[in-house]
């Protein structure tokens, strides 16, 4: 199934591909040139939303520790 080729119009010049999504013929071929460029983000430093994040992850640390820890504190303190 990977080799087969999907081939829809060879008779025009639009780019075909196989399955794959490899080139097989067509447009592609001429001087169109694929060009990557980079994203720049603006640094804003540490604002608002990192130190929202960071009580956040605190409360969530605290919500997994802090359970267990009470619940055994709790067990030897409760009258039998």
């Amino acid at each position: 199934m990977g080799s087969e080729m999907c081939i829809r119009d060879s008779a025009s010049n639009t780019a075909v591909y196989d399955a794959n999504g490899s080139v097989v013929s067509g447009a592609a071929s001429g001087s169109a040139v694929a060009v990557s460029k980079p994203l720049a983000l603006s640094d804003t430093g540490f604002g608002a939303q990192q130190i929202v994040m960071t009580v956040a992850g605190a409360l969530l640390l605290i919500a997994i520790v802090l359970p267990p820890l009470l619940s055994r504190r709790l067990k030897r303190n409760s009258p039998r």
